[in-house]
């Protein structure tokens, strides 16, 4: 589990780019394993389509919690995101995304 962990964090890293310390992410333990997994997602099936269309709406690990439940309606209650058809979420993707979005709708 542990290796798990560190795994998603450094790959969380790597999408995340330069300007972007570990120490954010690891010390406080605010950014958990279903977080860094959902970022992962957000990252690679909706900020690539987002960039270009909706500016306004790119996800980032400080911005992401806020939009949790408007991600939980556009995904699984209307089913409207991801847009089109060359994007699709596969279920392991909606598994960790919905994990994820469980931990915020809770709060």
């Amino acid at each position: 589990m542990k290796t798990l962990s560190l795994l998603l964090i450094q790959s969380a890293l790597l999408l995340l780019g330069s300007g972007y310390s570990e120490k954010s992410i690891v010390p406080n333990f605010e950014n958990s394993t279903e977080k860094i997994a959902a970022f992962s997602i957000l990252q690679s099936k909706c900020n690539v389509c987002h960039v270009n269309r909706n500016r306004s709406k790119i996800f980032t690990l400080e911005n992401m919690d806020g939009f949790a439940q408007k991600i939980n309606k556009q995904v699984f209650i209307k089913k409207r995101m991801p847009k089109g058809n060359s994007i699709k979420l596969s279920e392991e993707e909606r598994v960790k995304l919905k994990n994820w979005l469980n931990t915020q709708i809770i709060k």
